[in-house]
This record gives structure tokens, sequence and C-alpha cells, in this order.
């Protein structure tokens, strides 16, 4: 797992939202959004 968490940092209201879906469901949309902010840096 990564240490850091983008969605935390980029994008506060999806992971807000985060709270109301299932951990498995977060953590995919997490890695995918991790995956696509890490190619832009």
């Amino acid at each position: 797992m990564l240490t850091k968490n983008y969605l935390a940092i980029y994008a506060k209201s999806f992971n807000w939202a985060g709270f109301f879906l299932p951990k498995k469901t977060y953590e995919k949309c997490s890695a995918l959004y991790d995956f696509c902010i890490d190619s832009h840096f």
C-alpha cells in the first residue's frame, strides 16, 4: 500500500465521499486515482 493517500491530498471531496463506499471499492478508486495522478508527476 502506498504511504501517500492522493485522494486525501488532491481530491478531498471524493475522499470524504469514500466514507459511504465499501472499503474495497474505495481502495480500487484510490488506486486508480493514484495511478492517474502519478503519471502527471
